[in-house]
């Protein structure tokens, strides 16, 4: 009997505690419910999602860092597995706690505002809001930016009267604006958030989402007051570490080492989980330290610490950043080098160094040296990088430039060995030998380097997992032609096609590529098996076969031999002339380069004034001239064009380039005699009232003159015609125009 009395009450208890009916006993079931079991369990597993994210994060740190590490979008569905549960948990609650139904009014508090306001709600479940917000939190941190906005405006429409929620959902809407770059929107939403509807705990996110906002703006001038008070409310600790590290770099920004030093510190001071950030504070202090050389010190003994080995690029780096700023470029330079052969993995602290380390050969002209750097600096950084355009266009410029470069230099400097004794020339080889064969040595033993730690590395994943390699497919999936797919990321083939090269060296695409003597191909049958003989010389050096086990295939490169550089110096007069034939050609190339693309013009004016030394005659200077002439016409420098075009008149007067110079400024001098005509009639038709035809005149003029100096009066007194034909709107609208 005992046990039947028991499940009556239960079951009444139960019946009493439907969404359908709303009481206070019901409110307070389905809210404890929601919070202490659905929520609480939905909540835990978005935690774990934010530190997931945080984890797997990879900051460039040579640039003013994200907030929120959801910024670095590579982020985007590291943690689904947790977000896709909280989403369930959220739904869940909402399922089967929201209670919509109304309560029976209390008589007692018709005048009570504060009720009246109560029952107005939609939602009287009061845990519902949280359970809303997470659910679009969630689905913002899963990279499902368009849905979150649509989750968030629902709740702002159907939550009114909780100003709290409003004004969190505003500021979530805010931020998934920002991430989708539409910074305006983020903006306009920002400014219909009030401040004073958020409670204590929630007033710093306003601070937080709009320096976030500001950041991505790239607008650094006015933010630091800004993170400064999100910094004062933020309580989570994967995130207020980041925000003292981002104000230190902004004070570096604004050169105030002082206070950058004591946001530093202040990284420091909350111990950070994040080990990448702890380690860049460290060596952001280093760099700001008033003894660079104890600083240099200090960096040297944690480069021998075995605790930092996989992070000597990043320190060699950092040394070099303190010797560049001491204008020492020469040690910056060397220790850049450093920290590249030093680097274990191809991340985004190897980019970096590479492009400092390109940026400083490119600024000294070094551009042989810059082009390879240039390129594998290509293949780390992502394309939404801010430093993508500039390497791209860099690459793209030594593209065209490197061949041109290397034949102009080394035909000149053939020549110059040309003009030694025998013995100087001897010399000069067997330097030039022990440089190369010093190279291949430090080459091969980076090569080595690196194929030992892939097998380190390898074994230790195949321990982690129990015996089985792990294999990276997340950029084998994805629609075909996407960067999602990984044979349709460029800078995965750039990365690809470099490797390539280094190992075999330019081949073409055809058959039986990797001989380079194809005169003696064996043949077999389609059916047959290759055995190893038959492609005895499938290797990147092209060693002969009889030679090949003999010896280290090292002894016997080309490049080793004295004959090979002996036979390239020109000592006949056909050889000479044709040097100098090669030589023209690539100079003439580089000048128009430099010129035309890289935008060098002290060193194209350099070059040009050696191609005129040494060719005075050569009918390619014209084509310089013209490219002179122009730049000139940029500059203004009109005294200088007009040198320019005489020369190229008294040395070059049936050039196509000198006849265009002087056709156009023919066709110049016509053109602006018939803009003066059109103009003189335009004027008459004005005065005699001929509107219509003023407007007509003034397209004329568009059309055909519009460079011409007395194209405002056209347009003035088109102004006035249309004021007089088609009203007040027209004529406002075209003075505008005019302006």
């Amino acid at each position: 009997m005992k046990k039947q009395g028991l499940i009556i009450i239960l079951c009444a208890v139960l019946c009493g505690c439907s969404t359908q009916r709303n009481t206070a006993l019901t409110r307070s079931y389905h809210g404890l419910t929601t919070h202490y079991n659905v929520y609480f369990n939905g909540r835990e597993s978005y935690r774990a999602g934010l530190l997931k994210i945080n984890e797997n994060n990879e900051d460039d740190y040579s640039t003013i860092l994200p907030l929120y590490p959801i910024s670095n979008h590579q982020n985007i569905g590291v943690c689904n597995t947790e977000m896709d549960l909280s989403i369930e948990k959220c739904r869940k609650s909402i399922k089967l706690h929201s209670i919509t139904v109304k309560p029976k009014p209390n008589p007692k508090k018709a005048n009570d505002k504060k009720y009246q306001l109560w029952l107005q709600r939609e939602e009287f479940n009061n845990q519902m809001g949280k359970v809303w917000i997470m659910l679009g939190a969630s689905e913002f941190y899963k990279g499902e930016f368009e849905s979150c906005i649509g989750t968030f405006n629902y709740v702002i429409k159907h939550y009114g009267t909780e100003k709290d929620v409003i004004a969190q959902s505003q500021l979530w809407i805010a931020r998934a604006y920002g991430e989708l770059g539409w910074l305006y929107d983020a903006e306009e939403m920002l400014k219909k958030v009030n401040q004073d509807d958020l409670a204590n705990k929630n007033a710093h996110l306003y601070s937080a989402i709009s320096a976030d906002i500001k950041l991505k703006r790239q607008t650094y001038s006015d933010v630091i007051p800004v993170i400064e008070n999100a910094v004062k409310g933020e309580k989570r600790a994967i995130y207020k570490p980041r925000f003292y590290y981002v104000l230190g770099q902004l004070y570096v920004l604004e050169n105030n080492k002082d206070k950058a030093i004591k946001n530093f510190k202040k990284v420091r001071s909350t111990h950070p989980t994040d080990t990448k950030l702890a380690f860049n504070t460290k060596l952001q202090l280093a760099q700001l330290q008033k003894k660079p050389q104890k600083a240099i010190k200090k960096l040297s003994r944690m480069g021998r610490n075995p605790k930092y080995q996989d992070k000597l690029d990043k320190i060699y780096g950092t040394i070099a950043n303190i010797y560049l700023n001491q204008q020492d470029t020469n040690r910056a330079m060397a220790y850049y080098q450093l920290a590249i052969d030093s680097a274990r993995s191809s991340s985004l602290d190897k980019g970096e160094v590479l492009l400092r380390l390109a940026d400083l050969c490119y600024g000294r002209n070094e551009f042989v040296e810059a082009y390879p750097l240039y390129q594998e600096a290509q293949t780390i950084f992502p394309m939404d990088n801010q430093n993508y355009a500039h390497i791209e266009q860099r690459t793209h410029i030594l593209d065209e430039l490197a061949n041109p470069w290397k034949t102009w230099k080394m035909q000149d400097s053939l020549q110059q060995i040309a003009s030694y004794s025998p013995e100087k020339q001897q010399d000069i080889i067997n330097n030039i030998i022990a440089q190369v064969k010093a190279k291949d040595r430090k080459k091969k033993e980076k090569q080595e380097r690196e194929q030992q730690q892939a097998i380190n590395q390898k074994n230790a994943e195949i321990q982690k997992t129990g015996g089985l390699p792990r294999v990276n497919t997340s950029k084998m999936v994805g629609t075909v032609g996407s960067q999602e797919w990984y044979f349709y990321n460029d800078n995965l083939i750039k990365n690809g096609k470099n490797l390539f090269a280094d190992t075999w060296g330019e081949r073409a695409l055809e058959d039986n590529w990797r001989r380079k003597d194809k005169t003696n191909i064996p043949t077999w049958d389609d059916n047959e098996m290759n055995t190893p003989n038959d492609l005895a010389d499938d290797s990147p050096q092209d060693v002969p076969e009889e030679q090949a086990d003999t010896s280290d295939t090292e002894e016997f490169k080309e490049e080793y031999t004295v004959e090979y550089y002996q036979k390239q110096i020109p000592k006949t007069p056909e050889e000479m002339a044709q040097s100098n034939a090669m030589l023209r050609d690539a100079l003439f190339d580089v000048i128009i380069i430099l010129h035309d693309k890289a935008h060098n013009y002290p060193l194209s004016d350099e070059l040009f004034a050696l191609f005129l030394q040494k060719f005075p005659d050569d009918e390619k200077l014209a084509e310089l001239y013209y490219y002179q002439f122009l730049y000139a016409k940029r500059q203004k420098n009109e005294p200088k064009a007009v040198q320019i075009k005489q020369t190229m008149v008294n040395k070059f007067p049936e050039n196509a380039y000198t006849q265009l110079l002087i056709k156009a400024e023919k066709s110049s001098i016509f053109a602006e005699k018939e803009a003066q005509e059109l103009y003189k009639n335009t004027f008459e038709a004005f005065q005699n009232g001929d509107y219509q035809q003023v407007i007509t005149n003034t397209q004329i003029a568009k059309e055909n003159y519009s460079n011409s100096p007395l194209m405002p009066r056209f347009l003035f007194i088109n102004s006035v015609a249309l004021a007089k034909t088609q009203g007040q709107e027209s004529f406002t609208e075209a003075l505008k125009q005019m302006v």
